[in-house]
């Protein structure tokens, strides 16, 4: 019975170090969040440690330029680039500039590698394991008025899967997006801009719709009231003498 017993003690004793292996290596620890007040800070230096390397950098990709349209989804990636290091993880949140403690939009995970994590009244997106260098997200921007908003990313490249407590790159970096024009559905433009008309004469401006496709959907619309509001597209005025 006693080697059954220290086999049965073996067996357990290697389930138990491979399931703390991949659960550290694929399950984001609870404690790690951005700071609320200063996002700044490297919260990620609790448990890891490093330094940058020359060469290494942490960005956040933003393919439109670093302006956003409030309300209109952006498709972003979060980067890490290191000398060393194959595999990594990072944190993310975005803040409204004029109010760094106010979370500015909201992140949706585009990939198995990231989650969106509640950190009070603020949003993080994280790395839920140590398996590579890049993620994908969306993040859909405020609404309007809301003004600049920065980016607080921080990344670790690691040399092990459940992320290394020592010689780390660390990164840190910031990123602004200033708020840009919503997009209008359309406009309207007259040519001549103003009329003047004699008694008894008339006149005609032209007004154009930009984009054309919207005239043409209105004058397909089965409803009265879409071709009453785009019809016709010149106007003529004609001014009467008054009655004595």
């Amino acid at each position: 019975m006693k080697p059954i017993r220290i086999s049965m003690l073996v067996l357990c004793s290697a389930v138990l170090i491979i399931l703390v292996l991949f659960g550290t290596a694929f399950t984001r620890p609870s404690y790690t969040s951005s700071n609320v007040n200063t996002p700044t800070q490297d919260t990620c230096r609790g448990c890891h440690n490093g330094s940058a390397t020359a060469g290494g950098s942490t960005v956040v990709v933003f393919p439109s330029g670093l302006t956003y349209t409030p309300g209109v989804t952006q498709h972003l990636s979060a980067k890490i680039t290191d000398p060393t290091h194959t595999r990594g993880g990072y944190l993310l949140t975005a803040r409204l500039a004029n109010s760094v403690t106010s979370q500015a939009g909201t992140f949706t995970a585009t990939d198995t590698n990231s989650r969106v994590y509640p950190n009070g009244a603020i949003q993080d997106i994280d790395a839920v394991n140590f398996g590579t260098l890049t993620w994908n997200f969306d993040w859909t921007p405020p609404a309007a008025g809301s003004g600049s908003v920065n980016f607080y990313l921080i990344g670790y490249a690691t040399g092990a899967p459940g992320g290394s407590t020592n010689g780390n790159g660390a990164y840190l970096s910031t990123a602004t997006l200033t708020e840009g024009s919503a997009t209008p559905d359309f406009s309207l433009s007259a040519s001549p801009t103003s009329l003047s008309i004699a008694t008894g004469s008339s006149g005609t401006s032209t007004i154009t719709i930009t984009p054309k496709t919207v005239l043409r959907e209105a004058l397909l619309c089965p409803h009265p009231a879409c071709r009453l509001a785009l019809r016709p597209r010149s106007v003529q005025i004609q001014r009467r003498p008054q009655a004595s």
